[in-house]
């Protein structure tokens, strides 16, 4: 089991997205085993471990991130794109991890065997960074043929704006 960006790399970066504004990028998900896999995606935080999230931390990264999928099946020798929607509802760096949990069968399917069998459970990840940015604007001349520059400066009260604006 291998995920990575479709860049070929294990990185999705973002890059600066506008508040409520969105990006859209692809992961492709391989599964290279001749066997069909039942897979959990997540998010985290990268310095957290493997589901150890607060519920902070999970609300933020449910207001600012989308999976298009985050559990099924993958089937043998197979590809799944993974779509994951940047969607910043304020002002902040992301750095994530997407961890991929493949096993063998379903673990919300109850079995009713005696018998236990050691199942085949495959890890991997993708890092993910994204930085959420209010766009900047800054007003640094005014020109007009008829009123002083002074005047037009007091008059648009353009050095309040500029502190609004930062």
């Amino acid at each position: 089991m291998e995920i990575e960006s479709v860049e070929k790399t294990r990185v999705i970066d973002f890059g600066i997205v506008k508040v409520n504004f969105n990006k859209k990028q692809y992961a492709v998900l391989h599964n290279y085993s001749n066997c069909t896999f039942y897979i959990e995606l997540s998010l985290r935080p990268k310095g957290n471990k493997f589901n150890d999230l607060t519920e902070s931390q999970e609300d933020n990264i449910l207001k600012n991130f989308t999976l298009d999928f985050d559990k099924g099946i993958i089937a043998a020798n197979s590809t799944i794109d993974v779509g994951i929607m940047f969607n910043p509802t304020e002002v902040g760096e992301h750095n994530l991890v997407l961890d991929v949990v493949a096993r063998e069968k379903n673990p919300m399917i109850q079995t009713d065997t005696k018998w236990t069998q050691k199942l085949l459970v495959q890890k991997c990840k993708l890092e993910v960074k994204g930085t959420g940015s209010y766009p900047l604007l800054k007003i640094a001349d005014v020109r007009n043929d008829t009123v002083s520059v002074a005047t037009l400066w007091e008059n648009f009260q353009i050095n309040k704006i500029n502190d609004e604006l930062a």
